[in-house]
Formats: C-alpha cells, structure tokens, sequence
C-alpha cells in the first residue's frame, strides 16, 4: 500500500494562510518590529526556494538521489504493510483529532 506523504506533510504541519491574513498580521505589528519581520520574510522565502530547488532535483533525478533500498527497510515495509491489514493502525483523521485535543 502506498502512502502518499505530501498530502500526510500538508495536512500535518501546514495551515493555509492567505495573503490578507499577512497583510493584517503587518498592519498590527509595531513599527519596531518591522525590519525583524522583513528579514524573517527574507529568510522564509530563502528557504523556500532552496527546498523547491531540492524537491525538483529529486523528483527530476530520483535513480541519483535514491539509494536501494536495504533488507531492513523492505522488512520495516512488510511490517508495516501487515499492521495495516491487521487494523493496528490508526486512520489519519483519528490521530489528527487526538493532535488538535492536545492527546
């Protein structure tokens, strides 16, 4: 069964924020905090590009990046593929509303 991470990550670590929701944050901030603000911006954006860069590399390349997998990851993967089938795991939306109680 394959797990599709980028939907797992999003759902996980992200929240949507629109532009507006950044503009009223800017528009409530003191004006001493404007150039930490601006330079954490600086440091976001950066970021984002370097790892879109990384992502592309490895979406582009994947047989130079990827290593082989080894006899212990495909032993962790049938393991895993077993718990699955024998219902010891947990559906997504379960451990996420356990994650938003703070559980």
């Amino acid at each position: 069964m394959a797990v599709n991470l980028t939907i797992f990550f999003s759902e996980v670590f992200f929240q949507m924020a629109s532009k507006k929701d950044l503009y009223a944050l800017i528009d409530k901030l003191p004006d001493k905090e404007f150039l930490a603000a601006k330079r954490y911006l600086e440091f976001l954006l950066e970021n984002a590009i370097k790892n879109n860069d990384a992502w592309e590399e490895l979406l582009n390349n994947p047989n130079e990046t990827s290593e082989p997998l080894t006899a212990q990851d495909k032993a962790a993967i049938r393991e895993a593929e077993e718990d699955i089938k024998a219902g010891r795991v947990k559906p997504w939306e379960v451990v996420k509303k356990g994650l938003d109680r703070g559980v």
